[in-house]
């Protein structure tokens, strides 16, 4: 691939402000006259129908998988990953890769990361795996994802899990509070309690792959993060 843009990545737990910093540095890379496009997986569109149906069908199987508890075995869980691995290499190679080797910086709040994230999570608490399992099925899960391209450059925004519940209180989902899979405390006791979990294995991935952390954004700092943001992105991407 003869690549000249620059990939860029928010990774995060929900409601930790990666869409809002991802919207904010896109205004910015504008300003400065720089070819930008924002990507997310849940808004994508191809241009063959064949590969939206494809993108609808997966939303709609993970959906139903998931809300299905009861019947839920160890067997669905590589075919869910199987079906977000392929979604991930489709959305790279159809979507990403064209606009890097026009030369623009893509913008995206949450790559397949948090996903392996979750499954690591939902998996360990709905099964009861040991630590060695886990591990070897995270390894198995990075092997699956690596036709999904890999970002140029990714921040983690680390935020408490209580600042993203008063964010999200009226907005969460089931899947972002472990109910799916059992957690029976109180909506946000769970949500905490979940999203505290997945930012520690967001975390681990970050400290083994030298990510940017930035810790505690707020609404309240977010000119200074932008200005750091910005500053990492000139050294790393030689933008001017």
């Amino acid at each position: 691939m003869n690549k000249n843009g620059f990939f860029i990545a928010f990774e995060g737990i929900d409601g930790s402000g990666k869409s809002t910093l991802a919207y904010n540095v896109g205004k910015w890379l504008q300003k400065s006259n720089i070819d930008m496009k924002r990507i997310h997986w849940k808004n994508t569109i191809f241009k063959s129908a064949r590969f939206n149906n494809f993108l609808q069908l997966s939303v709609s199987i993970y959906k139903d998988i998931y809300s299905d508890i009861e019947n839920q075995s160890e067997l669905l869980h590589p075919f869910l990953n199987i079906l977000g691995s392929s979604l991930y290499s489709l959305i790279y190679s159809q979507k990403v890769i064209p606009y890097l080797e026009k030369g623009y910086y893509i913008l995206t709040d949450g790559w397949f990361y948090k996903r392996i994230a979750r499954q690591l999570l939902d998996i360990s608490i709905f099964f009861h795996l040991d630590d060695d399992t886990i591990s070897d099925i995270g390894d198995w899960l990075f092997l699956l994802y690596k036709f999904s391209g890999n970002p140029d450059l990714i921040f983690l925004v680390d935020v408490d899990p209580e600042i993203c519940w008063e964010r999200k209180r009226f907005t969460h989902t089931k899947f972002e509070t472990g109910t799916l899979i059992g957690l029976k405390k109180t909506t946000k006791e769970n949500f905490i309690a979940y999203q505290e979990k997945l930012k520690d294995i967001l975390l681990s991935f970050a400290k083994k792959n030298r990510w940017i952390i930035l810790k505690n954004h707020s609404h309240e700092d977010l000119q200074s993060s932008l200005h750091f943001i910005q500053d990492i992105i000139t050294i790393q991407s030689k933008v001017v």
